[in-house]
This record gives structure tokens, C-alpha cells and sequence, in this order.
């Protein structure tokens, strides 16, 4: 009986105590990389400061730091709730908060001047009615909401709907446009038609576009945009028939479109910029998924014409669909992807072939790596990388930084959180930003 007890305080201690050492390893055809040494390398203390939203059984799905790295947004689903903090202060500033449901984690966006903030809202709701007896009704209703900053008020929202959601938004970077996009029907799997909608912000024009996009992405200076289209569901008897489109904003013209070779499985674009584009503009990454035990493919393609330039393809996973997305580093030099089993490959974008790979030793860790997977973001000046591996007791978290490309371990903290929705560096590279449940956890990294 006292061995039935103890036995599992044992093991969680265990776990908590126990050394996992992210090391470099070989990829085939790659130099090796540095070794991190054994054990956890000496290093200064990282402060953390918890900047908690209004409830706590809801994720943090977006953050971003003001460009002068002293104020950070923030924005909590299942309902609306964004708020502004004093970074450096560690306290609230502004907070905007409705009982108005959010469709998906992707509702809310500010502006680059920090000026507004634009918010989907949108609800499905499904209820029988007594007569005819047990039909069905089915109500959609969605809107774009805008609230103003500094007067912290709403403004006149972009427009309101009966039979749509906004299910995605994005902003140009010189804050002129904005992009999101509708769901016409109850259900993702429904076969329908979705609607692209593009507002000039500076004019008050918008142009929609009948196309099943869900994350629209747009070239830095707005004149492009990049949109995926389904036209085919996964409900649907029919192939998927799916495609990539590269549309002019100003006139709504196809300038080119790539079409997804495998029936089955189908192309999604994210809704990051940093994901999909490489910084000099020339390159999209897109990864094709869909399809369970399928691995994972990245197709790297033109960004003028789309045409194919190289592929990625690596192991997936029998219990997934083969999604997997990357990210360019800020200098563009490297491509970073974590498969499944939360090995770090490193590839040479101008080589096209990867040159580093390392990956989490302790082999107690695979299970959950696989199942709850890395987060990683890069320092603005592409000089280091911080990780979240997940861990047991689930109410940790791993933070591992290293340097780029080597992957030489830097440093290695356990965090106290459930799990990473979103990971952002502020533009001086000093601070850390980690969406997690019902809170954002502030990392103070001046010291590396």
C-alpha cells in the first residue's frame, strides 16, 4: 500500500528532475553541428512576469510587441478579449473586452500605427423547431468590429452579416489593406462556396471574391495577396481540388495559381506572414497536408509565377495529417521545420538542402513531443532560436535557446505553463512573449 502511494510521487519528481539535453546531430549530407555540452550550461536567470487575461480556461492565441518593444497585444478566444500592456511595468493598459463569441484564433489583428484594433466576431448556432416537426434551423451571423485605441471605444464596424462568419484576418504591413475571410456554410466539411473579402482601408472599397480561402497573406508592400482555395471539401464525394492563388489587391486579377498534384490531400498557406514568405519576397513555402500518415511536404515556389523550385519531404506520422509548417529566418539565410518526432531540421534556403539538425536526447519525451509538438520562434536578427518543448508534469514547459545555424545550446529553463499557443520576440530581441492558457508570460532576455 505505501508503495502504491509513493510510486507515482516518485515518477512525477522523476520527471520534473530528470536532464533532457538538446544536442546537434546529422542530417544526411550535412556537416555536423555543435554539440551541446552535457547537463544544463551555466546561465544568467530568466524573469518572467504573468500578464493574466479575464478568463482563465481560454488559450492566447495572438501577440505582438509595438515596434519600439514597450507595449505588447494580446487576445484570448471564446470570447473578445484583447488587452495592452506596459512590458515594462508588467501592467495593464487598456483592455477590451465583449461577450461576443470569436469564430476562430485568428479574430483579432491591430493596425501597424497601433491605432485600431479590428476583431471577428461570429457565432453558429443549431436548434429544432417544433413545427414542422424536427426541422432543423441553422443561423449564422458574423461581423468585423473595430475599436479605436486611444479613445478605447468601438468605432463603425467593417460590416455585419446573417449568413456568414469571418473565420480569418490579416493586415497589410503599411496598414492599408485588410483581408478576411467568410464561411458561407454551418460546417467546415459542408460543400460551399467561402467568400475572400479585400478592403482598401484608406478608401473604404472592398471586393470579394468567391474562393474557399481561409488564411489570406499578403506581400509586404499590399499590392499582392496570397490565398488558398478548396473547391472540393473534404465532405464532398469529389477529388479536393485544391490550389494556391497569387492575386493583385488593387484589381482582384488571378496573376498565377499552383494546383495540388495529390487528389487527396490539399495545400493551406497558415496565416503567418513569416511562415509562408521568405524576407526578399522571393520564395512562398507551402505545405501540403490533409492525409493521415502522409508525410510532410513543403513546397518551396516562385513568388512571382509560382513555379516549383524544390520540395521538402519529410517522415510524418500515423496518427496525423502530414500538417507541418516552417519558418524563414528574419535574414532569410535558413528555413527551420520540426517533424513530428520534434527533430529540428535546418535547411539552406540559397543550397536548397538542410545543413543542421539537433534534437531533444531524453526518450521518455517522444510520446509527448509527438503529440503536443515544438514551438519555435527566431531573434529578429537571426542570431538565436528559442524552443518550447512540452514536458511531464504537464504544467511545465521546456524554454531551450540556441544559437543560429550551429543549434549550440545556449540556455535551458523550465517554464511554468500548460502549453504554448503563440511565441513572438519584440523587435530589440531583449524580450519573449508566450501565449498560454487564460495568460501571457513576459521573458526578460537581455542578458542573452
Amino acid at each position: 500500500m505505501v508503495v502504491r502511494i509513493l510510486l507515482p510521487s516518485l515518477v512525477t519528481l522523476w520527471w520534473m528532475l530528470s536532464p533532457s539535453v538538446a544536442v546537434a546531430d546529422d542530417p544526411p549530407g550535412a556537416r555536423r553541428s555543435a554539440a551541446a555540452p552535457g547537463g544544463v550550461p551555466a546561465a544568467a536567470p530568466i524573469p518572467i512576469v504573468t500578464l493574466r487575461h479575464q478568463r482563465a480556461d481560454t488559450y492566447v492565441y495572438y501577440a505582438e510587441f509595438s515596434p519600439d518593444s514597450r507595449q505588447l497585444v494580446s487576445a484570448a478566444t471564446e470570447w473578445v478579449d484583447v488587452r495592452i500592456w506596459d512590458v515594462q511595468r508588467g501592467k495593464l493598459k487598456r483592455s477590451y473586452f465583449v461577450m461576443d463569441r470569436v469564430p476562430t484564433a485568428f479574430y483579432a489583428r491591430i493596425s501597424p500605427d497601433w491605432k485600431k484594433i479590428y476583431v471577428l466576431t461570429g457565432y453558429r448556432r443549431s436548434q429544432i423547431k417544433p413545427e414542422p416537426r424536427g426541422t432543423q434551423m441553422r443561423t449564422l451571423a458574423g461581423a468585423v468590429r473595430v475599436f479605436d485605441v486611444e479613445a478605447e471605444r468601438e468605432t463603425t464596424p467593417i460590416g455585419r452579416w446573417d449568413s456568414y462568419i469571418p473565420i480569418a484576418l490579416n493586415l497589410s504591413k503599411d496598414g492599408r489593406w485588410l483581408a478576411f475571410s467568410r464561411m458561407c456554410q454551418f460546417d467546415f466539411n459542408d460543400v460551399g462556396d467561402g467568400v475572400t473579402t479585400l478592403v482598401d482601408l484608406k478608401t473604404g472599397t472592398r471586393r470579394d471574391f468567391t474562393v474557399n480561402g481561409v488564411y489570406p497573406v499578403f506581400f509586404r508592400n499590399g499590392t499582392r495577396i496570397v490565398v488558398d482555395d478548396e473547391r472540393n471539401p473534404v465532405a464532398s464525394a469529389r477529388p479536393r481540388d485544391s490550389r494556391v492563388l497569387l492575386m493583385d489587391t488593387v484589381s482582384g486579377k488571378i496573376l498565377a495559381s499552383v494546383d495540388c498534384p495529390d487528389p487527396t490531400r490539399v495545400f493551406s498557406i497558415g496565416g503567418k506572414r513569416d511562415t509562408l514568405i521568405s524576407p526578399d519576397e522571393s520564395t512562398l513555402a507551402i505545405p501540403m497536408g490533409g492525409k493521415t500518415g502522409a508525410p510532410i511536404e513543403i513546397w518551396w515556389v516562385r513568388s512571382d509565377n509560382l513555379e516549383l523550385l524544390h520540395k521538402i519531404v519529410l517522415p510524418g506520422d500515423n496518427m496525423s495529417a502530414g500538417w507541418k509548417t516552417g519558418r524563414f529566418t528574419p535574414d532569410g539565410a535558413y528555413y527551420i521545420i520540426v517533424d513530428f518526432s520534434g527533430t529540428v531540421w535546418v535547411w539552406d534556403v540559397a543550397k536548397r538542402k538542410p545543413v543542421h539538425q539537433w534534437r531533444h536526447l531524453n526518450p521518455s519525451r517522444a510520446n509527448i513531443v509527438r503529440s503536443h509538438g515544438v514551438s519555435f520562434t527566431m531573434r529578429p536578427d537571426s542570431t538565436m532560436m528559442a524552443m518550447i518543448w512540452p514536458m511531464r508534469p504537464q504544467r511545465f514547459c521546456e524554454l531551450t535557446l540556441v544559437e543560429l545555424p550551429t543549434g549550440r545550446l545556449v540556455a535551458r529553463r523550465r517554464i511554468p505553463c500548460r502549453g504554448v499557443s503563440c511565441m513572438t520576440y519584440s523587435p530589440d530581441g531583449k524580450q519573449l512573449a508566450l501565449g498560454t492558457r487564460g495568460a501571457v508570460l513576459w521573458l526578460d532576455l537581455s542578458r542573452y
